[in-house]
């Protein structure tokens, strides 16, 4: 009787294993993996130098979305950002403590993941812009964010203020600016 329960255990271990192997993983193409360079535990720097937070970004949902979690001393924020390819494109969409809310769609084209809102109206109506963050992988392993927010008429001529961030893999303290 032992020999036959072992017997069947096995053959159900077998077929479970093999049935797994079999099925398809959803999110494997390439282009789910293009965000993969953003992964780990960031300190995250101004221009100057200046710490001015953190962010931590995991695979979510079997890999098939990355989240951030972002912290500073005023403000904590939260991204969740995915591949559909419906679209063939990037989505992430933001939320942070202090009622930011961002939409954005994009392409990691060149080694540079860029995702842009649709056109945004102003608080008075006066003009629209577009929001545009690009992170790029140094060949030091850090990364190089940059967010953008322009008028559409100052978008079309290149010009906009940005906010420049380096971040760098942290290594369980507070390390040197990258």
């Amino acid at each position: 009787m032992k020999t036959h329960l072992i017997i069947v255990l096995s053959i159900f271990a077998f077929s479970s294993t093999t049935a797994q192997n079999n099925q398809k993983c959803t999110c494997c193409q390439k282009e789910n993996r293009q965000f993969d360079f953003w992964l780990g535990e960031w300190e995250v720097f101004n221009q100057k130098g200046i710490k001015v937070g953190e962010n931590r970004i995991v695979q979510i949902q079997d890999s098939c979305g990355i989240q951030e979690n972002w912290t500073s001393a005023a403000q904590t924020g939260t991204s969740y950002n995915y591949y559909n390819p419906s679209d063939s494109s990037w989505h992430q969409i933001y939320l942070d403590n202090q009622g930011t809310i961002l939409e954005l769609q994009g392409h990691y084209q060149n080694g540079t993941m860029v995702l842009k809102s649709k056109p945004v109206q102003s608080k008075l109506g006066k003009y629209s812009y577009q929001n545009r963050i690009s992170l790029t992988q140094n060949t030091d392993g850090t990364v190089r964010q940059a967010r953008s927010r322009g008028h559409q008429a100052q978008v079309r001529r290149g010009a906009r203020a940005t906010l420049r961030l380096r971040c760098r893999q942290g290594a369980g303290g507070i390390g040197e600016p990258a």
